[in-house]
């Protein structure tokens, strides 16, 4: 591990693991979502703060991760876990092998994506990407045919979830993808993927806060409306719920 790595798993393990009481609300926003002996993918699951959280509930968790310094960390901090399996790959609409680009300031920032990496620098232009490793893709439906259905999936793989969500076939009773005020029609296909699975109701939380914008779940309309009407500069995450006949 080199110094410029370090001090990015350092930066987001405060961003991530160590900011106060961040354990306790974890712990209280996913228990709606997960209980004992339930199914979680993490995907993208960066330095693990969600997979610990989904742990402590007593859920098994299948994390997806391939940078090697995060990956690294989580062997260390909860690999011995029977309960937790990490795999070191990454999700999109095909099954190969490709490219991925690794950020070792700003690890949260490393992609797949090169269109990504051009619309983070419009606004830090100091950003760079270091180097790139091979790594094997594999799809949602894919890692639902190994472990089975989760009762809840998130997806945070800067700039790719649409792609992400192309590999999966059939619903997931929840979801959470991350969005980005500055690609909204990546948003909006988003969504229109998801309700194309099945009936889906929607909220939506801003950065770390764990708090839901809307005071009531919300319909396909409703939720793209909010994102289109969205000025913030904030990223967030929209949770999908569906909708049980």
């Amino acid at each position: 591990m080199n110094f410029k790595s370090r001090i990015g798993l350092i930066r987001s393990l405060l961003i991530y693991n160590y900011k106060p009481f961040n354990k306790r609300r974890l712990l209280r926003f996913y228990s709606q979502y997960i209980e004992k002996g339930d199914l979680a993918f993490d995907i993208g699951a960066h330095t693990g703060n969600r997979s610990m959280s989904w742990l402590r509930i007593g859920a098994k968790v299948v994390a997806i991760e391939p940078q090697p310094i995060l990956a690294g960390y989580m062997e260390k901090k909860i690999g011995t876990n029977s309960n937790f399996i990490l795999l070191k790959k990454v999700l999109g609409k095909d099954c190969g092998t490709v490219n991925f680009r690794i950020n070792e300031a700003h690890p949260s920032v490393s992609t797949l994506s090169d269109e990504w990496t051009t619309i983070l620098k419009e606004f830090k232009s100091d950003l760079t990407w270091d180097s790139s490793i091979e790594v094997e893709m594999i799809t949602l439906d894919n890692l639902i045919k190994s472990y089975g259905v989760p009762v809840f999936c998130k997806i945070d793989v800067e700039g790719l979830e649409h792609e992400v969500l192309a590999g999966l076939s059939h619903p997931i009773p929840n979801i959470s993808f991350e969005f980005f005020p500055t690609t909204l029609n990546r948003t909006l296909d988003c969504l229109e993927k998801i309700i194309s699975l099945g009936a889906y109701t929607f909220n939506w939380v801003i950065a770390e806060t764990f708090k839901y914008q809307s005071e009531k779940w919300l319909s396909i309309d409703e939720i793209k409306e909010q994102m289109s009407n969205y000025n913030g500069k904030k990223p967030g995450d929209i949770y999908c719920k569906l909708v049980l006949d």
